[in-house]
Order: structure tokens, then sequence, then C-alpha cells
């Protein structure tokens, strides 16, 4: 089965950065033997990233990558976010810990859904939080879903988590043929019946 509208793009692995022409890529690490070996990036700023296309529809993943002081080769982020651009859906990097989603990166993919994957009382980061979900950070809606906000990380966070749209449970995306819109469905993830929690949208892709 071919799909006409999909398309991929490797936006970033191991600090080569895509450069948004062809096939051409930059290295965004300086030189190792210019770095001590504490200097070295590490993993998680190695991990691959990609912008999935199909229509108007866009969707981000980029593994555990951190961002860092601006204007920094350690900020790999940012110029991962603006080789991407906007997105509808963007899998929040590095289970929104204290260390990612920058302003620089959320400023360049404006996404509509964001999708934190939490499996730990650090994830999200309060003021990962507070920057996703403000529109000082970029104008515009958006949503907030996650997979398991545990009970310490609500007592931390407070009462903007509840501004999330899920905070337990699979988040399925369904994007239309074509890529006109799309739809999220919660999944209840306490049993394998998966039954359905919650839908959400249809969001238009821009």
């Amino acid at each position: 089965m071919s799909y006409p509208h999909l398309a991929w793009v490797f936006a970033q692995s191991d600090g080569y950065v895509w450069t948004g022409v062809g096939d051409n890529k930059r290295n965004h690490f300086p030189p190792l033997d210019h770095l001590s070996s504490s200097e070295y990036p590490n993993e998680n700023r190695c991990s691959v990233a990609f912008r999935m296309s199909y229509g108007k529809f866009d969707y981000y993943s980029g593994g555990d990558l951190i961002t860092g002081e601006a204007g920094h080769w350690q900020d790999i982020e940012t110029p991962v976010g603006r080789v991407t651009g906007p997105v509808e859906v963007c899998i929040a990097n590095h289970h929104a810990y204290y260390d990612a989603m920058g302003l620089g990166f959320l400023r360049a993919t404006r996404p509509r859904v964001h999708i934190i994957q939490a499996w730990a009382p650090s994830h999200p980061s309060p003021s990962v939080v507070s920057r996703m979900m403000s529109t000082w950070t970029y104008p515009g809606p958006r949503d907030v879903f996650s997979t398991n906000i545990m009970e310490e990380t609500h007592v931390v966070i407070g009462s903007r988590i509840d501004q999330m749209k899920s905070q337990q449970g699979h988040v399925v995306i369904r994007v239309a043929p074509g890529g006109e819109h799309f739809m999220i469905y919660v999944l209840n993830d306490s049993d394998e019946d998966f039954r359905i929690k919650s839908i959400h949208g249809p969001y238009k892709c821009e």
C-alpha cells in the first residue's frame, strides 16, 4: 500500500541537524577533539528527532532531546525546532523534564497538541508545563495530554495540571484521509480492554 501524502524528515541524529535542503545536514556539535571528555554530548543530545507529514498534518518526536543555554552548541533542541517548523502534534522532548521544551523550540514548532510521555514524579516539570501552556510562549490554542501523571507531580504543580485534557491513559492520534484534520482518543490503560475514555477534536490541520 502506498501513501502519496506521507513524508518523513529526520531532523537530527547524533548532533547532525538537517539544513532543510535535500539530504544536506550539518554537525551542530564542535569536534570532539576540541572538548574535554567531561564536555562530550550525552546520549540525550544525540537522540533521533523526526517530523512525519501526511497532507497538512505534521507530527514531531525527538526522543530525549534537551535544551541548553541559548546560542550554545549544547542547545540542540532549538535548531531542531527551527528546521522542524510548526507541527500539529508534538511528543514532548525528554518527558517534559526541566531541561527540555525550551522557549526557542516551542516558538519554532508551536504545537496544537502536546503529548507528554510521563512515568516518574519529575515528569513533567512545573516550569515546562507553564511554558507549554502559556500563550506568551506562542499564540493560539493548544491541548496537552499526558500518559501517567503521578500524585506527587499533581501536588507539586497544583491546579494548572488540571488544565490538561488528559492525565492518564494511552493517547491515540487518528488522522483523516488526506491529512486535513485529526482526532485524539484517550484509552483506559488500566486493563487490556483499552476502552475509550475521551475523544477530542476534530483539530484542523494548518
